[in-house]
């Protein structure tokens, strides 16, 4: 499974970690590549994380090219990748060999425009549409959320009603160690909680597909 992006800020980590958290709790061995070696954000969170002692520790590690990243698929049940942004040559290799991809996008026109080109141009490249997936991340209003989610639908792509507000504990969860499932304002981790059973779910459809 792969969190892709054209850009910085849409979601990709933010949907990375609360994955790995939520598998590794229900007993799947979980590794997840962080392709940003410049910034590692997920692999700092990881150390957060283990430093607060956090359970269960979630296995991290930087990678700098896709061909190690996935060769750690054999150690593990479930690989998540947490893509690099503005890296399309990687961005494809991974995507062909994700069973699931998520785009997580926010709702501005300056979000959704590079998350749909990089879903059209995934299925340029001949990726099954089936195997791509839109989250809506950090609406501001319903209105927003809805807008977007209407024109990632249009798109032909596909997504789920459920979406993200923005919301002030947002970050400080993440700063915390913490998965956005794992926050303390119920409203974020029942919504993320959401969330992330519909992708595990899609995942499995994709899966048994």
């Amino acid at each position: 499974m792969s969190f892709l992006g054209q850009k910085g800020g849409g979601g990709k980590s933010t949907f990375t970690r609360a994955t790995a958290v939520e598998y590794v709790k229900n007993g799947w061995a979980v590794h997840v590549a962080d392709m940003d070696e410049r910034q590692g954000s997920t692999f700092k969170w990881s150390l957060r994380r283990t430093e607060a002692e956090i359970a269960p520790e979630v296995e991290v590690a930087i990678y700098t090219n896709e061909k190690a990243a996935l060769k750690s698929a054999a150690t593990c049940d479930l690989l998540i990748i947490d893509g690099k942004p503005y890296s399309s040559k990687q961005t494809l290799s991974i995507a062909e060999a994700s069973d699931l991809i998520v785009i997580p996008t926010g709702t501005t026109i300056d979000d959704l425009e590079p998350s749909l080109e990089l879903g059209r141009e995934l299925i340029q490249a001949k990726i099954p549409r089936e195997r791509i997936v839109f989250i809506v991340n950090k609406s501001a209003s319903v209105a927003e959320a809805k807008e977007a989610i209407d024109t990632i639908r249009t798109w032909g792509f596909t997504t789920t009603d459920l979406y993200l507000d923005y919301k002030a504990g947002y970050g400080k969860s993440l700063d915390e160690g913490l998965g956005l499932t794992e926050a303390r304002w119920a409203s974020i981790a029942e919504k993320s909680d959401q969330i992330i059973t519909w992708i595990g779910e899609t995942l499995m459809e994709s899966n048994n597909g």
